[in-house]
């Protein structure tokens, strides 16, 4: 019997770790199970009810798992532009909920009100856009009690299209023809006019 009940507060504390780490999903009944015990060989028993209860996931430390990372960005400067903002995404999923923080280019990132950085959940967006200060590799890192994850690696380029300083030089054009007269033999004739030549 002492076997037995050692055996019954094993399979309890198993049951036990398994549901803390978030493996095991909640039992179907408060009472996992019942067991009718005799001693010696009477008829009186001994009811021992293990109850482990259901463990609820709001109640297990879950590390933190993204669900969306942030990708690389191009983006286009037009002349005369003046809104230019950008927004990397990041989320994460864990218990408790995870807070965020990026990084650019090794540094961590301080959002501040007023600052051209701001963060709507784990998302950071990026107001003013400073082709000097803010391209380069950013990433995001997702924490909680339980531990910490940084996303991949995403990178900010600018792009823009100029015409300002370019010159034209003076064009020539070069035409060439070739003229059959029927009737008559021998090679065609061959003409090349200069049009620049003929211009006043």
């Amino acid at each position: 019997m002492e076997l037995l009940w050692k055996l019954i507060v094993l399979l309890s504390l198993v049951e036990y770790l398994t549901a803390l780490q978030g493996l095991l999903a909640s039992p179907q009944h408060d009472s996992v199970t019942t067991i009718l015990l005799s001693r010696d060989e009477t008829l009186r028993k001994s009811v021992a009810d293990v109850t482990v209860g259901r463990w609820r996931r709001s109640g297990v430390l879950l590390r933190p798992v993204f669900t969306k990372q942030p990708g690389s960005v191009v983006f286009p400067i037009q002349p005369g532009e003046n809104r230019r903002e950008v927004v990397f995404s990041c989320e994460a999923q864990g218990h408790p909920p995870p807070f965020y923080r990026w990084m650019l280019n090794d540094s961590f990132i301080l959002p501040m009100p007023g600052s051209r950085f701001s963060l709507m959940g784990g998302n950071l967006h990026i107001t003013n856009l400073n082709k000097d200060e803010d391209v380069g590799i950013y990433q995001c890192f997702a924490s909680n009690s339980f531990g910490t994850i940084i996303s991949r690696e995403a990178s900010l380029h600018v792009a823009y299209h100029c015409l300002c300083g370019i010159t034209f030089s003076k064009l020539y054009v070069t035409v060439i023809g070739l003229i059959r007269c029927p009737g008559l033999t021998g090679d065609p004739l061959l003409l090349s006019t200069d049009e620049d030549k003929h211009q006043s």
